[in-house]
Protein backbone atom coordinates (compact mmCIF):
# COMPACT_ATOMS: atom_id res chain seq x y z
CA UNK A 1 0.00 0.00 0.00
CA UNK A 2 1.06 3.53 -0.94
CA UNK A 3 1.77 6.00 1.67
CA UNK A 4 -1.44 8.23 0.24
CA UNK A 5 -3.71 4.84 0.55
CA UNK A 6 -2.28 4.57 3.78
CA UNK A 7 -3.12 7.76 4.87
CA UNK A 8 -6.56 7.74 3.45
CA UNK A 9 -6.80 3.88 5.49
CA UNK A 10 -6.08 6.16 9.02
CA UNK A 11 -8.14 9.13 7.92
CA UNK A 12 -11.15 6.66 7.67
CA UNK A 13 -10.55 4.85 10.62
CA UNK A 14 -10.43 8.22 12.96
CA UNK A 15 -13.35 9.22 11.00
CA UNK A 16 -15.47 5.70 12.10
CA UNK A 17 -13.70 6.49 15.37
CA UNK A 18 -14.66 9.96 16.31
CA UNK A 19 -18.31 10.08 16.30
CA UNK A 20 -19.13 6.99 18.83
CA UNK A 21 -15.91 8.52 20.67
CA UNK A 22 -17.66 12.39 20.91
CA UNK A 23 -21.32 11.33 21.76
CA UNK A 24 -19.76 9.24 25.04
CA UNK A 25 -17.03 12.22 25.53
CA UNK A 26 -17.59 12.40 29.97
CA UNK A 27 -15.14 15.26 30.47
CA UNK A 28 -14.11 17.33 26.57
CA UNK A 29 -10.77 18.19 28.39
CA UNK A 30 -9.45 14.86 28.20
CA UNK A 31 -10.36 14.69 24.33
CA UNK A 32 -7.72 17.25 23.11
CA UNK A 33 -4.79 15.38 24.47
CA UNK A 34 -5.43 11.93 23.03
CA UNK A 35 -6.77 13.49 19.74
CA UNK A 36 -3.88 15.63 19.42
CA UNK A 37 -1.22 12.41 20.13
CA UNK A 38 -3.49 10.25 17.28
CA UNK A 39 -3.34 12.78 14.91
CA UNK A 40 0.21 13.50 15.51
CA UNK A 41 0.72 10.02 14.97
CA UNK A 42 -1.17 9.75 11.49
CA UNK A 43 0.58 13.20 10.35
CA UNK A 44 4.24 11.76 11.34
CA UNK A 45 3.46 8.74 8.83
CA UNK A 46 1.84 10.76 6.41
CA UNK A 47 4.05 12.38 3.31
CA UNK A 48 5.34 15.46 3.72
CA UNK A 49 3.80 16.70 0.46
CA UNK A 50 0.28 15.32 2.18
CA UNK A 51 0.28 17.58 5.30
CA UNK A 52 -1.65 20.25 4.47
CA UNK A 53 -4.12 17.46 3.07
CA UNK A 54 -4.61 15.57 6.17
CA UNK A 55 -5.11 18.04 8.46
CA UNK A 56 -7.64 19.93 6.11
CA UNK A 57 -9.54 15.89 6.58
CA UNK A 58 -8.96 15.95 10.54
CA UNK A 59 -10.14 19.34 10.80
CA UNK A 60 -13.30 18.34 8.95
CA UNK A 61 -13.61 15.82 11.04
CA UNK A 62 -13.69 17.72 14.12
CA UNK A 63 -15.92 20.32 12.84
CA UNK A 64 -18.66 17.29 11.74
CA UNK A 65 -18.65 15.91 15.21
CA UNK A 66 -19.26 18.92 16.84
CA UNK A 67 -15.20 19.85 17.74
CA UNK A 68 -13.13 22.45 17.77
CA UNK A 69 -9.87 23.28 19.11
CA UNK A 70 -10.42 25.47 21.96
CA UNK A 71 -14.22 24.54 22.75
CA UNK A 72 -16.15 23.02 25.12
CA UNK A 73 -18.74 20.13 23.95
CA UNK A 74 -21.58 19.41 26.86
CA UNK A 75 -22.30 15.77 27.35
CA UNK A 76 -26.03 15.72 27.54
Amino acid sequence: MNRRAQLDAELRHMARMLPPWCEHLRDPAQFWPQFTRLAGEILARADHRDQAYARRVLDALLARNGMRAGTRRHHH
